[in-house]
């Protein structure tokens, strides 16, 4: 009997310590990943404005610096960035901020740091300079509009408001808008990075007008990043421009099913196996991604032509491993799902 309420109080301290201990790694794995997030966001910024300085578009220095690969070495990144003028950034948070690329940077994760978008969440003006009292108001933007940065925000000094320089993607518009107002009112809040994904072939036009001469067909996984649009043509479809991440080409294209919004993020919905390779005849396992696990895409999906099943390049969230992974199997059954965040 003796032994029997020693065991169960030795049970109920056992339990107990378990429970502090789940609570310790709770909280160091929280602590590690805000330390990860704090590098990652330094890195980003510092890298984000010396590319701004030197009027150099994001895609051209990507090719500059991937050296004809697929993804920038880590190795050319940090030689890119000991070179930024008054860096800060200490080799530290190096490691720290590119732990996640242990394979390098993509062209879609590129693009992602160094173009930052915001979303019209309350109309207010888009004006022709960056000073409030002396500017004239170009048109104004639009709830639920999509707007690109072209600079880094900055303070108007005679209104203390936070401004900058930005593109608004419906039309092309280029002008100064307003962050935030004085009262705390917001204008415009961050959001991801439009893009839309073939579902199926589709056609990329030169022009506008739908009738206009044909780049070529888009395959099925191709990923656009939006340049401008949606707008109505007079028959009443909306075209999009947009430039395919997988070759760079530019053109516009129809509105429809064929084409859906789509995040460079996943959530396993089904457990699969996350390989080395596209092909998953040729790729070897590097372990299986378990239900519900976070992925971030590091490319646009891809048919892998022996199996007939999309697949696309991942890196996953829970220990930064990098593969290839089923987003849906020949049958269309799927098992990853495109999520925002």
């Amino acid at each position: 009997m003796l032994a029997r309420t020693t065991l169960n109080k030795l049970r109920v301290r056992l339990g107990t310590f378990e429970a502090k201990c789940q609570k310790q790694v709770f909280t160091l794995l929280n602590a590690r990943r805000q330390l990860e997030f704090d590098a990652h966001s330094a890195v980003v910024a510092t890298l984000s404005k010396h590319v701004q300085s030197l009027k150099e578009q994001p895609e051209i220095l990507f090719k500059r610096l991937c050296q004809g690969g697929a993804d920038i070495p880590l190795s050319e990144i940090r030689t890119f960035i000991g070179k930024i003028p008054d860096s800060t950034l200490k080799p530290t948070q190096l490691d720290i901020g590119f732990r996640r690329y242990s394979v390098g940077i993509s062209k879609m994760v590129w693009l992602g740091m160094m173009q930052e978008y915001v979303k019209c969440v309350k109309d207010i003006a888009m004006t022709n300079i960056f000073e409030v009292k002396d500017s004239k108001t170009l048109r104004k933007l639009r709830v639920g509009e999509v707007i690109g940065f072209l600079e880094q925000a900055g303070v108007e000094g005679s209104t203390s408001l936070s401004r900058v320089r930005c593109r608004a993607i419906l039309d092309g518009t280029e002008g100064y808008a307003t962050l935030k107002g004085n009262q705390g009112t917001s204008f415009l809040e961050k959001c991801a990075k439009p893009f839309y994904c073939c579902d199926r072939e589709v056609q990329l036009h030169e022009a506008f007008q739908s009738r206009s001469p044909v780049v070529r067909t888009l395959q099925q996984g191709e990923v656009l990043e939006v340049l401008q649009g949606p707008q109505r043509e007079e028959e009443g479809a909306s075209r999009l421009k947009g430039r395919s991440l997988r070759d760079g080409s530019e053109g516009w294209l129809t509105l429809s099913r064929r084409i859906v919004y789509w995040f460079p993020h996943y959530k396993c919905e089904v457990s699969t196996p996350l390989t080395d390779a596209l092909e998953v005849k040729s790729g070897n396992t590097l372990r299986a991604l378990d239900v519900g696990e976070r992925l971030d895409a590091l490319d646009g999906p891809a048919e892998d032509k022996a199996s007939g099943s999309m697949r696309v390049r991942v890196r996953a969230d829970k220990d930064g491993l990098s593969g290839f992974a089923t987003i849906s199997g020949a049958n269309g059954a799927p098992c990853l799902v495109s999520t925002q965040v």
